[in-house]
C-alpha cells in the first residue's frame, strides 16, 4: 500500500497493490491496483481534573493557580467576578485576582483543524480576608484622647473625631461622664481585612 501516513484532518487516498499482478486482480476490478479513500475527522476534546483552592489575602505562598488537563491542547484560564458572567463568557480576565472575595474561573482550549475546542463549567474559589495580628491591632487603637470635662456637660463618643473614616464608634451615644479613663469601643475596617474591634481611652 502507499499514501497511508496522513495524520491531519482531511480526506485521503490509499493505494493497495497486489504484488502478483499477473495472476490476481482485486475482486470486482480489472487491475491489481486499487485506490481507497478514508477520512480523518476532527477529534473531540474535553477538559478534566479541573480544580483550584482558595487562599487568604496577602498570605505568603498561598496564591494558588488552577490546574486542568485536556485531551488535546493546553488549557488556559479566565477569571470572573460573578457566576453569571462566567456562564456567559462576559467581562472575564486572564489576570488572577488578588483582592479578597469570591471568584469564578473557567478552563478552555482553543480548537484547531485537528481537535475541537473545549470549555469547562465554571468553578468558584474564595480569597479570604486577612486578619490583623495582635501587634497591628494594638497600633490601630494606641491613640489616647484627652477630653476636658465640666460638671453638667455631657460628652459622647460622637463628639470625638476618630483618626480616619475607616473607624466607627460601636456606640456613638456612649456618654463620657467619668473622670479618669473611659474605654470607648470602635471598629476598624478596610478592604481585604476582617474588621477588628478595640478600645480607645
Amino acid at each position: 500500500y502507499a499514501n497511508a501516513e496522513s495524520t491531519n484532518k482531511g480526506t485521503y487516498g490509499v493505494t493497495l497493490t497486489i504484488t502478483d499482478g499477473r495472476n490476481y486482480v482485486w475482486a470486482g476490478e480489472t487491475s491489481n491496483v486499487i485506490t481507497l479513500t478514508y477520512e480523518i475527522k476532527q477529534a473531540p476534546n474535553a477538559i478534566t481534573n479541573f480544580a483550584i483552592e482558595g487562599w487568604t489575602y496577602n498570605e505568603a505562598g498561598t496564591s494558588n493557580d488552577p490546574t486542568a488537563t485536556a485531551n488535546f491542547g493546553t488549557p488556559s484560564f479566565t477569571y470572573y467576578t460573578s457566576e453569571a458572567d462566567a456562564q456567559n463568557n462576559a467581562n472575564g480576565t486572564t489576570a488572577k485576582p488578588v483582592n479578597a472575595g469570591t471568584y469564578w474561573v473557567v478552563a478552555s482550549v482553543e480548537g484547531t483543524d485537528n481537535y475541537a475546542a473545549a470549555v469547562s463549567e465554571p468553578i468558584s474559589f474564595t480569597i479570604a480576608k486577612a486578619t490583623f495580628t495582635d501587634a497591628q491591632k494594638a497600633e490601630l487603637f494606641e491613640q489616647t484622647y484627652a477630653v476636658t470635662w465640666f460638671s453638667g456637660i455631657t460628652i459622647e463618643n460622637s463628639d470625638i473625631q476618630l483618626p480616619n473614616e475607616n473607624y466607627t464608634w460601636t456606640n456613638e451615644n456612649q456618654s463620657l461622664d467619668t473622670i479618669g479613663e473611659n474605654n470607648c469601643e470602635a471598629t476598624y475596617e478596610i478592604a481585604n481585612y476582617n474588621a477588628v474591634t478595640g478600645n480607645f481611652k
